[in-house]
């Protein structure tokens, strides 16, 4: 095979486990500076039959959150963390709120290899079977063939309390459900509640399985317009460069495809579905950066006459020189155009 060809499919994977790395070595944002919420009380006087009069209860936000993330650090089990969460966030203004959510995001990262290794049984990867994904609060409740209490009771713990099973090369592992975070949303920022929907739509539905794109084109789509209409919405956001990286991910599996899932057939030909859903990109959303890139790719594909290679005389594929030189730049030309932090 020639360069290009190979290149594509090792980019997308060095390009998947770059955003993966990066994104569980993010959690190291700076908290935002806190506010003090205002909860109304009320106390009577005795000498006094008239209505109460209401006096104000000051919550210091810093110690809630602090406290929350010494809670954190001590690793309980993921129920502990998510009723401290539930209880605390209610009383918070929105910018705590959303660091509050932040402690716990990355609570569930950092736990999440120890919490994986204690499924990783014969007892329980056979229990947990790839029909109980996703599990149902009935079958959480009938997991009978696991005999051992402390190991059933982790696991329905762990579940219920925001983290889900994913299946990968025959194994069942945990992830994060970001739909868990989504359940307090209303007390959260507009930002925050926007990255947890764009968060929570891949853990509902993963977007790639085993080197696959495992979702439709359209759904690709309209993933990866929603992480760019993140950052250029919301540019100072903590969780940009998160969403930045989620972007790239999207990006390269609409654009190029994956080693499992390519976008061409017989020849090397773009595939007409493909085509069909880039032209529909640009039709729809032209004036986005996405549509922009892709409308880029269309021309240089227009000139190919719809080929992503070539094929010489022995049969064999051979880079295009506009082929290549778009997608070794593709993803780095669309973020240069995203607008710059003002703070």
């Amino acid at each position: 095979m020639n360069k290009l060809h190979n290149y594509m499919k090792l980019t997308m994977f060095s390009l998947f486990m770059s955003f993966v790395i990066a994104g569980c070595s993010s959690s190291d944002n700076k908290p935002v500076s806190s506010t003090t919420s205002q909860v109304p009380t009320f106390s009577s006087s005795a000498s006094e039959a008239a209505t109460p009069t209401p006096t104000v209860e000051l919550i210091d936000s810093d110690q809630v959150i602090k406290t929350f993330s010494d809670l954190a650090m001590e690793k309980p089990l993921a129920d502990v963390m998510y009723a401290a969460y539930s209880k605390n966030i209610v009383d918070l203004q929105p910018a705590d709120a959303d660091e509050l959510t932040r402690v716990l995001e990355s609570y569930y990262n950092e736990n999440l290899d120890a919490f994986t290794d204690k499924l990783d049984s014969e007892i329980v990867q056979k229990a947990l079977h790839v029909n109980y994904i996703p599990i149902t609060d009935k079958q959480l409740d009938e997991l009978t063939t696991i005999e051992s209490d402390d190991v059933r009771q982790f696991i329905q713990k762990t579940l219920r309390n925001g983290y889900k099973l994913v299946s990968g090369e025959g194994t069942i592992y945990l992830a994060v459900d970001y739909s868990k975070l989504l359940i307090h949303s209303d007390k959260l920022t507009p930002a925050m509640k926007a990255y947890l929907e764009i968060m929570s739509s891949e853990s509902n539905e993963k977007s790639m399985s085993d080197a696959s794109i495992v979702i439709g084109l359209d759904e690709l789509a309209t993933r990866t317009l929603a992480a760019e209409s993140f950052v250029v919405t919301y540019p100072d956001s903590l969780e940009r460069k998160k969403i930045e990286q989620q972007y790239g991910l999207y990006l390269s599996m609409f654009l190029a495809g994956t080693s499992n899932t390519t976008h061409y057939g017989e020849k090397y030909m773009i595939l007409p579905e493909v085509k069909s859903q880039y032209e529909q990109m640009v039709a729809d959303y032209g004036e986005t950066i996405t549509g922009q890139v892709t409308q880029q790719l269309l021309d240089i594909l227009k000139g190919t006459k719809g080929a992503f290679f070539e094929v010489d005389g022995l049969g064999e594929s051979q880079s295009i020189p506009e082929v290549q030189k778009f997608f070794d730049n593709f993803y780095t030309d669309a973020v240069a155009k995203f607008p710059a932090a003002t703070k």
